[in-house]
């Protein structure tokens, strides 16, 4: 089973909290929140993501959920090869968790990392 944990940074404080956990068990994909989104919410104020609205819920999909997939990058984009080579993974691995992991969910990975001035 593939694991990966959501945080979420307090904008005061600039306090990190674990918030969920995504995992693949091959099949179907799951998000549920962990102890620390209450411990978010106690402290820093969290309201639960507008995708998965319920603390206590377990959440299914056949298919990685939107909010996940919208920060993976496709393959179709002209610097996607760049990025895998970059981000240390296999060509033929078409694995979304990995590349959430090593990407660390940021949307513009490859932007944000590089840029060139002339």
């Amino acid at each position: 089973m593939r694991r990966l944990f959501l945080t979420w940074q307090d904008k005061e404080s600039r306090k990190w909290f674990p918030i969920g956990q995504l995992t693949f068990d091959g099949d179907v994909y799951r998000f549920c929140y962990i102890k620390g989104a209450l411990e978010a919410q106690a402290h820093a104020g969290f309201q639960p993501l507008v995708s998965f609205p319920d603390f206590s819920e377990v959440y299914e999909s056949d298919e990685l959920f939107p909010m996940f997939a919208n920060r993976v990058m496709p393959a179709s984009r002209p610097e996607y090869q760049q990025t895998i080579e970059l981000l240390s993974l296999p060509e033929n691995l078409n694995d979304p968790l990995a590349f959430l992991a090593r990407s660390g969910g940021a949307k513009d990975f490859f932007g944000a990392r590089f840029s060139e001035s002339f």
